[in-house]
């Protein structure tokens, strides 16, 4: 195939509703916003409020133009464009190509009857998304009712973690494409089987014929090591071609903490009788097995009798009516798999913007962390290819929801919002099918939250199974499908069947803050609170967390950071739920509220900011911990969520500019391959060790009660270790009355762990860290060496953190009295200034 690439310089031109039209130099790819900021018509929208003066760019229409020059044209050429964002329609040399309606398409326009040699002229009109639906009707929705009808990234319509960013353009390349007589229009490559013959891949080929000679298939497979193991060359006479390959000894891919994850590589040339090529097609692709395994508790199990006793709590009477409970397990290679992970959003308000570096870089950090899962949500969009190229080298699987996000869509449109639904599907599932990161498909997010599979139609359902379970059964049938997250029980959203979204329970969260806020109790319950939320597999749980400094300073003033002369600018930038609770007691109050009951007091602003980082390794450490106890009756815990879409203060783990906050640290400590875990258990304090591994682990523990204001241990206890591979086991238990006089309000209960897979350090507290009296902090650097540095403390430190543009090696630590720990940190991907700060408390 013959193609010219159209990206690069265009001519722009706003067509304003108020104040008239201007021509501007454009940019493909790009979009109205980045244009605006790139030139200078905006200031930058990510500082302080800065983006309040910028809606009239949704309102305006624009118009991208440019010139090509063709020496030859042929009559079955088209114009492919990979992302159209959103109601527009295509010019050639000034007769319209067609039109487009939905971001999430890429397009093709056949132009071969309007081209000419010589120079050619190109148009794409955008016209205003949010006056193109003026006056649809909107029914059950979130933040604003007009995306229903507007098929495009829908966060940025403005949520509760990022502002209103709605665009125009060509957000991701284009190009116009003079086809050969016999074009692959798609290859999938899946693992069929496996067994103890080997692996057995169904390989699908899909053609497009034009006028033309005899074309041949030229195939072949390379292993992981670039050695061919299998090669074909075969005529091609229908349109879609299969292959069924066997592999006598595979070499499995798994994910990260399971084993490695080989690739292997399958290319398909096209080619004439006479050898000249035609077009050409790589996929990498992994052999493994996947499926999800529910089988239901027995009645009278300890797994029935958890559910019955998670059913009691006050917050579940409405949300859980399951009078059968099951388990929702990932089974990778006949494997269970711990998902331990987070929610993905857009990386970027604008597409345009996103680089397969900050794919990459969001991808390490998730490796570097244990997280074997990441869940693509459906309020964002389909992400570019590097993102899943990367989670394939580093074993995160991806769960895709299709792109949909709380409300009700119109599913009874069978003009418009079903079939672009359709073809979202399928062209979501060629994209990503090869993939070996893709676990599985969610039909949605949280729109079919309140139905259950007994009802014969609530929100969600007819998107799922009419539109697009239909579709996968078509071009993905060998990967799961769930028709929606959360999805499984009665209603769909309840904690002891299927998967569920912890999210939905915000407004107890907000209620057990404000109870705080206003003195109707304290929160020294706070780990029972939060381990009360434990389900069978949670595809949300929430949590929020600031930013380190070095971030706050990229989008608030040091005035605004200290709370001076207001909370304006960590308002605006945490954004806040429209619904119950929050209209009077907002996300960031709630933030707040936890940070300082569980934290104690602020002493002052800059202690306040810290405590506000600390909250949320403190959640995540309580929360994942609590899940690997219960491991397999809990199967996986999905973080609201993993990354930012702009510089906000709020739920995600990784912040805008791609730098660790307080909650990445606590999640690589708590999700590690092999961790201790204390607790309180009736009349005992109880020590897991917790092995997600494929290994046994062996080693030593020591338990031991650690006076704050130093010198030894009160009590110490020492034991060797055994533990069977993927499995949490309680290694030890103490009577209360042994110890609980030790603790009073001066002392932790400490577990360290040693294994073949390193060291654990655990601590229990009896009330809250806030609650622990200790001396004033101190901590010195010892030496700072290279891309090292080495602490020590004198007294003990209930939090050190390191505050720079740096990945640390491990950071918001406690330090024993005397400790010294030397931390190893390395530049982020964002680094702009050397050197950080030391934070103790």
């Amino acid at each position: 195939m013959r193609v010219l690439d159209l990206c690069g310089a265009w001519q722009g031109t706003c067509h304003t509703p108020e104040s008239g039209s201007f021509r501007y130099a454009a940019s493909v790819p790009g979009c109205a916003y980045s244009d605006m900021i790139r030139i200078g018509r905006i200031e930058n929208p990510f500082w302080r409020m800065n983006n309040q003066q910028n809606g009239w760019i949704e309102q305006s229409d624009f118009t991208f133009s440019r010139t090509f020059t063709l020496e030859e044209t042929a009559p079955d050429a088209y114009l492919e464009f990979d992302g159209l964002d959103t109601f527009c329609s295509v010019w050639v040399n000034g007769e319209k190509a067609g039109d487009a309606d939905d971001a999430h398409l890429q397009y093709r326009f056949p132009v071969g009857s309007l081209l000419r040699t010589g120079e050619n002229t190109l148009e794409v009109r955008f016209r205003s998304p949010v006056r193109e639906v003026e006056g649809k009707p909107v029914q059950g929705y979130a933040f604003t009712g007009e995306r229903i009808w507007i098929r495009r990234m829908q966060c940025t319509f403005h949520w509760d973690w990022v502002d209103r960013f709605v665009t125009s353009g060509i957000y991701r390349p284009c190009r116009l494409c003079f086809p050969g007589p016999r074009e692959l229009d798609a290859v999938y490559v899946r693992t069929t089987a496996l067994d103890g013959f080997g692996a057995q891949l169904g390989v699908t080929l899909d053609f497009i014929a034009y006028a033309g000679d005899d074309c041949f298939a030229e195939q072949e497979i390379l292993d992981p090591d670039g050695v061919r193991i299998w090669g074909k060359k075969r005529l091609i006479v229908e349109d879609v071609m299969d292959e069924e390959i066997d592999v006598p000894a595979p070499q499995l891919w798994w994910p990260n903490g399971y084993g490695s994850q080989p690739l292997y590589l399958y290319s398909v040339r096209v080619v004439t009788a006479d050898g000249q090529p035609v077009c050409e097609r790589k996929v990498r692709f992994g052999i493994r097995t996947l499926r999800i395994l529910q089988t239901e508790d027995l009645p009278g199990s300890a797994w029935e009798q958890k559910c019955l006793e998670l059913k009691k709590q006050p917050f579940l009477a409405d949300t859980d009516k399951n009078e059968f409970f099951s388990r929702f397990t990932v089974l990778v290679n006949g494997h269970p798999i711990l998902m331990k992970g987070a929610a993905w959003v857009p990386c970027e308000p604008f597409t345009s913007q996103v680089t397969d570096e900050k794919y990459r870089s969001l991808v390490s950090l998730a490796k570097e962390a244990h997280f074997t899962v990441l869940r693509i949500w459906g309020g964002g969009q389909f992400e570019g290819d590097a993102l899943f190229d990367a989670c394939d080298e580093a074993g995160i699987l991806i769960t895709q929801d299709f792109l949909m996000a709380c409300a009700t869509y119109p599913e009874y449109d069978e003009d418009w919002f079903m079939p672009r639904l359709r073809a979202e599907t399928l062209h979501g599932a060629r994209r990503f099918r090869n993939h070996p990161c893709l676990a599985f498909w969610t039909g949605d997010n949280e729109n079919a939250a309140d139905g259950n599979e007994n009802m014969q139609d609530y929100p969600g359902r007819r998107a799922a199974l009419r539109a697009i379970q239909p579709v996968l059964k078509q071009a993905d049938p060998a990967r799961p499908f769930v028709p929606g997250s959360p999805y499984g029980g009665v209603p769909n959203k309840s904690q002891t069947r299927g998967v569920t979204h912890n999210t939905f329970h915000l407004g107890d969260y907000g209620q057990y803050a404000l109870d705080f806020r206003q003195g109707q109790r304290d929160m020294s319950d706070y780990r029972a609170f939060f381990e009360g939320k434990l389900a069978r597999y949670i595809a949300e749980d929430p949590i929020m967390g600031a930013p380190q400094f070095c971030s706050l300073r990229k989008f608030m003033s040091e005035d605004d950071i200290m709370g001076r002369p207001d909370k304006t600018a960590w308002r605006f930038h945490t954004k806040n739920n429209p619904t119950g609770i929050f209209e009077t007691f907002d996300l960031f109050d709630m933030t707040e509220a936890y940070a300082e009951g569980i934290l104690g007091p602020f002493s002052g602003d800059l202690d306040r900011v810290f405590k506000l980082q600390y909250v949320e390794y403190e959640q995540i450490r309580v929360t994942m911990e609590n899940v690997r106890r219960n491991k397999w009756f809990s199967s996986g815990i999905i973080y609201w969520m993993y990354n930012d879409c702009w510089p906000a203060s709020g739920w995600s783990i990784v912040d805008y500019y791609g730098l660790p906050k307080a909650a990445w640290y606590g999640f690589k400590r708590a999700a590690a391959p092999v961790i201790a875990s204390v607790t309180a258990e009736k009349d005992c304090f109880a020590v897991y060790v917790c092995n997600d591994s494929l290994a046994a682990a062996s080693g030593s523990a020591r338990v031991f009660v650690q006076p704050t204001d130093g010198g030894s241990p009160r009590w110490s206890r020492s034991l060797t270790v055994s533990v069977p591979a993927n499995t949490s086991q309680c290694v030890l238990r103490v009577p209360m009355a042994e110890v609980s006089p030790l603790l009073s309000d001066d002392a932790l209960l400490f577990c360290e762990l040693r294994t073949q897979f390193g060291t654990d350090r655990a601590f229990f507290l009896p009330k809250t860290p806030g609650q622990l009296r200790r001396p004033a902090p101190k901590v010195a650097v010892l030496s700072l060496i290279g891309n090292t540095v080495t602490l020590r403390a004198e007294t003990y430190t209930h939090a050190v953190a390191l505050d720079g543009e740096y990945v640390f090696s491990d950071n918001y630590f406690p330090m024993l009295p005397g400790e010294e720990k030397t931390v190893s940190f390395e530049k982020a991907r964002v680094h702009e200034k050397d050197g950080f700060e030391l934070l103790v408390w």
